[in-house]
């Protein structure tokens, strides 16, 4: 009974395992001596249906970065300074550059630029990359990824099966 905004969390499911995933979403603000009764149902759909149903916000994938240094010449400190990202360290004291988070490197080659005399060279590893899976909550990143890899071989089991009868249905 209002005055009081009702939230996620006020919704009370007659199965338990059924719950919001957030519970400080405000539903509606009700007055004085108002009161709500809402009937909801929990469907489970595929995102290709409809946007509300794709559990995740961003995928994004890019090589795997190698970064190696030229030993035949002369330490370059300030290729290190360079770096946007701030994944490299140059220790005097030990006379190496550290690299110190290798998978958050852009290849930007910010670092090769600054580089006068070619000592550090920014690759990548041809066979390895990064993939990175960012959800809404609703699933884990790592069940997102399985689900997705299922749903990728039933289509190719379907591609296989069509082909093999000649293309006909």
């Amino acid at each position: 009974m209002g005055p009081k905004v009702v939230y996620s969390k006020d919704l009370i499911s007659s199965d338990s395992k059924i719950k919001p995933v957030y519970d400080t979403i405000p539903l509606v603000k009700l007055k004085e001596d108002e009161v709500l009764n809402i009937e909801a149902v929990a469907k489970v759909g595929y995102g290709k249906e409809h946007a509300k149903w794709m559990p995740t916000t961003v995928c994004a994938y890019k090589q795997y970065p190698e970064i190696t240094f030229n030993e035949d010449v002369e330490i370059d400190y300030d290729c290190a300074q360079a770096c946007p990202r701030g994944i490299l360290k140059s220790d005097r004291r030990s006379k190496k550059i550290k690299i110190l988070d290798i998978e958050d490197c852009a290849m930007c080659k910010s670092c090769v630029r600054a580089s006068d005399n070619g000592y550090i060279n920014v690759g990548f590893r041809p066979n390895d990359f990064i993939f990175r899976i960012e959800t809404d909550g609703a699933m884990p990143p790592k069940e997102v990824l399985l689900k997705a890899c299922d749903v990728l071989g039933e289509k190719a089991d379907k591609f296989i099966r069509f082909s093999e009868e000649g293309g006909s249905k």
